[in-house]
Parts: C-alpha cells; structure tokens; sequence
C-alpha cells in the first residue's frame, strides 16, 4: 500500500513537472521535456498521453531532425484554447473588465464607470459582464474569475474597503454558486507584484525573486514578494502603506490624517480642487492644469515626488527588495517624474543596493493580469510552481 501511494504521489508530482514545462515554453517537445526534466521517456510518453487526452496539448507543426537524423520532433506547447478567464478590478468610480486566455492572451478589456451605484449593484453587474463574456469559444469555457480589490482580503472575503460598501455580501461565494468556477480575491497591489512576478514585463532579463510593487491610485499600498511569494502578512493586512500616519508634522494638526489622504493621485485630485475652488478634478483636468505650469498644480506635483521618494526609501528600508516597481498613471504619463523621484531617493542613501522603475506599460493591465496569474494556479493545481506569462498583446 506504502509503495503504491509514494508511486501515486511521484505521478503527481512528475504530472506537474510536465504540465509546467509545457506551460513555459512557447514550443517544446517530448524529447525536449523529457531532457530537461530529467525523466524516463517512457514516463513523460505516459504523462503526455494523458495530457493530451485531457486537452492540455497544442500541436505547431513537425520541427528539425537531430544532426544524426531519425524522425522530426512534433512541436507543442500548453493548448492556448483550453479555457479562459474573467478578470475585474473594482475602483473607486470604475469597474475594469478583461478576458484572457489561459496563458495571459489578452481578448478583451473594458472599463465601466460605476459612480453612484451601490455594492450590489456593482455585483449585478459583475455577473451580468461575466455571463456577456462566455460567448468566447475556448474548449472548455470559462475556468474562473479573479477580483482585485481596493482594500484588506482574508479568506476570500472582502474585510475592508474604502470605496465599495461590501459588508453584507459573500463576493466570491455569490460568483462561484453563479458560475461554479473557482472564484479568487485579491487585494490589488497585491495582484500587481503577481503579475510583474509572472509576466517579467520589465527591461532586463532578472529574475527577482524579492520584489515590491508600490501603487499609487485611489489609494497607497504595497504588494511584496519575498523569495518568490505573495506575502500577505496577517489577515492580508500587509502592504496597506496608505494607512500609515505621516510623520512629517502633519499628524499633530489632524490625528487621523494618513498617507494617501496626502499623496494618493486621488488625494491630489480633491487638493487641487480645493484650491481652485472646483467641485470635482478628474486626473485629465489635474494634467492640464500641470501642463499649464498652474502654480497650485506645480506645488502639489513638487510635494508629491517628495513624499514619493521618501516612502519607497522608507519601503527599502523595511523589506530591502531588489526592486521597486511604481504604479502610477501621473508617472507614466510624465517619465521626467520618475527622474525627479530618483534623484531624491539617491540622495537620501548614496549607496543604493535596491533598483527603482516605473511600470507605465503594465499600468492599466497589471491587476487584471495578475487576476489571471492566480486562477491558473487554482485551475491547473500549480500554486507553488514557477510560471512564465506571455506578456499583454497592447
């Protein structure tokens, strides 16, 4: 009985071993596979079967015979048809949508305004955008729906958000008993470290495996990944940078006052209205108005680098990563804000160990896309395997 579970337990571990190889290559082989992972052909002929069966497999085309000849090698790679995935990231004022395959090919994106309605109805709504989406003719349909959230996640439950008044409703309980699919939440920072992780959309061919993704939107917050791992800290609290009180002085005239009531775009958006004596400036407006070299704007921008670079030094500090990366819409649209952030962060430590860059390319995509990230581990039973993402089709 012992010998026959420990060759059961080795199938499955092997089964994964292949499933992760086919994943990762854009074109591989039995052969190929068989080499690389080290095992028996017969094994991997055994496993490839099975894979096949099950629909995993896509055939390119016949590739080149070896120098001493014999037959040419059928080409795969993992089936880019076998399923998809439904994708939302639920903002303040706007509910993204995206569908993609399996291996990160992107079919669709949109995004809904939602100011003014109510959690529920953004639920509804979700639902009915989930259902519109199924027309994709994938093999298997859909495989599962991932959600970033603006907020703390524990147990697949929304525990807090600012924006979106989720208190009495079960997101992920309403969504599965829907469309019996695995449901995942995640807060949204976190999703981004994941999809930088996976996806490898930066400009060097590193691997980090110690990283931090700061995101600046409605809010602040921090996803971390340490040795490899979505770090989540206790009742996924970590990374909720945005709540942390200023020390600059600020606090001893407003005890509640936290970091991204300061510095968050959305924070800077309501200040230069405040200033200006506007009702409401979107970031367009706050664009045009720095363009403009309109002093109230300028002074905001200045104060904000500021305050950026210090809390990424303060970031470094804490979790020493190998990098940082920024989310920030007002930095991608401006690249000469990164420049400006760097030079304060270099000369607040001279010796810098931990790199810093912008992730403008993935700004709009990266919650989504690490949605996907996570729903292929859930669906294919890879949680703790490493996984190479085609990078988003924009």
């Amino acid at each position: 009985m012992a010998k026959s579970m420990n060759q059961d337990v080795m199938r499955a571990t092997n089964r994964k071993l292949v499933l992760q190889h086919l994943f990762n290559h854009p074109q591989t082989s039995q052969v190929d596979i068989a080499n690389s992972l080290q095992l028996h052909k017969s094994t991997i002929s055994s496993i490839y079967r099975e894979l096949e069966e099950e629909g995993y497999i896509e055939e390119l085309g016949q590739g080149e015979s070896t120098n001493v000849g014999g037959r040419r090698p059928m080409l795969v790679t993992f089936n880019r048809q076998f399923g998809h995935v439904v994708d939302f990231d639920m903002g303040r004022h706007h509910l993204r949508v995206m569908v993609t395959r399996l291996n990160g090919d992107i079919l669709e994106y949109t995004s809904i305004n939602t100011r003014d309605m109510t959690g529920r109805e953004i639920v509804e709504l979700m639902k009915a955008e989930t259902k519109k989406h199924d027309g994709y003719k994938t093999n298997n349909g859909l495989m599962g729906i991932a959600v970033a959230v603006h907020g703390v996640v524990f147990g697949n439950r929304v525990m807090y958000s600012p924006f979106i008044d989720l208190s009495t409703i079960d997101l992920a309980a309403e969504l599965k008993s829907e469309f019996d699919v695995p449901v995942i939440l995640e807060n949204e920072a976190n999703l981004s470290a994941v999809y930088l992780r996976d996806f490898h959309d930066y400009d060097t061919e590193a691997n980090f495996s110690n990283m931090i993704s700061v995101n600046i939107h409605n809010g602040i917050g921090l996803g971390v990944i340490i040795d490899g791992q979505l770090y989540r800290g206790f009742q996924g609290q970590a990374g909720e940078l945005g709540h942390s009180v200023p020390v600059d002085g600020r606090s001893t005239t407003n005890a509640s006052a936290r970091l991204e009531d300061l510095y968050s775009e959305d924070a800077l958006f309501e200040r230069l209205a405040e200033k200006k004596q506007i009702e409401y400036i979107d970031r367009q407006g706050f664009m045009e108005f720095y363009a403009q070299r309109d002093s109230c704007a300028v002074a905001l921008v200045d104060e904000w680098v500021i305050a950026t670079a210090q809390i990424i030094f303060n970031t470094v500090q804490q979790y020493a990563p190998e990098v940082v990366f920024i989310h920030s819409r007002i930095m991608s649209l401006n690249a000469d804000l990164l420049q400006r952030v760097l030079v304060i962060y270099e000369s607040l430590q001279p010796y810098v160990a931990s790199q810093v860059a912008i992730s403008s390319s993935s700004v709009e995509y990266a919650t989504l896309l690490g949605g996907t990230a996570q729903i292929v581990r859930e669906v294919l039973d890879l949680q703790t395997h490493a996984l190479s993402f085609r990078k988003p089709n924009k």
